[in-house]
């Protein structure tokens, strides 16, 4: 009877072995998903960017601001490097204005430099809009550039700089009361610690601190 049931078992075991091995093999995994995070390749040549910046001096100022446009679209490294140069030499007050705004936008605090520079521009609106735009970035530290502008002979020139002193002093506030309500929060702190090391040094109890709980 055992032979039996050991054959039994045998020819069981070579039958599970024969179908494992003749076992359709597994489905292969999905691919994987496509890529989804990676900038899209760019639709311009070199040859075709350098003509592309060669139209930011054409003749007419739409023209200039689309190849403007054009060069941050298709993100040329040169692009702003060509629209400070627009802003330094172009000869339409629109045009610079769009130029600084563009700079003002980026809050890059390397671009103050071409908004000081705009100041002594000829046209009413530029000199307005750079006031607008250092205002804007609020460092405190191009205040007197912005009070030269109150001996400009234009009264809406004098005006804007007024209000850009302005917007550096609210700016210097917001600044100076978070300055104050981290410093208030860090005293706080430091009387919380105190007054627990100095319970636990009368109790002879250790409180747990945040490494862990400290042993007796």
């Amino acid at each position: 009877m055992g032979r039996i049931l050991m054959v039994i078992g045998l020819g069981a075991g070579l039958f599970l072995l024969h179908r494992i091995q003749n076992a359709p093999p597994p489905p292969a995994p999905p691919p994987p998903p496509p890529r989804v995070d990676l900038p899209p390749a760019p639709v311009v040549s070199e040859r075709e960017l350098v003509k592309i910046r060669a139209a930011a001096k054409d003749a007419d100022p739409n023209v200039r601001w689309a190849a403007i446009e054009l060069l941050y679209r298709v993100n040329d490294p040169m692009a702003t490097q060509v629209l400070r140069n627009l802003l330094a030499t172009d000869t339409d007050p629109i045009v610079k204005a769009k130029a600084i705004g563009v700079l003002e936008k980026s809050g890059k605090p390397e671009y103050a430099e071409d908004l000081i520079l705009a100041l002594k521009d000829t046209e009413k609106d530029v000199r307005i809009a750079a006031l607008i735009a250092l205002g804007n970035l609020g460092d405190a530290r191009l205040a007197p550039y912005v009070v030269d502008m109150l001996r400009d002979y234009e009264p809406a020139v004098r005006m804007e700089a007024l209000h850009t002193m302005g917007r550096f002093q609210e700016k210097r506030q917001q600044e100076y009361q978070q300055l104050a309500q981290r410093l208030k929060a860090e005293y706080e702190e430091a009387l919380r610690a105190q007054r627990h090391a100095q319970q636990a040094e009368k109790t002879g109890f250790q409180l747990p601190d945040v490494e862990g709980v400290t042993p007796r």
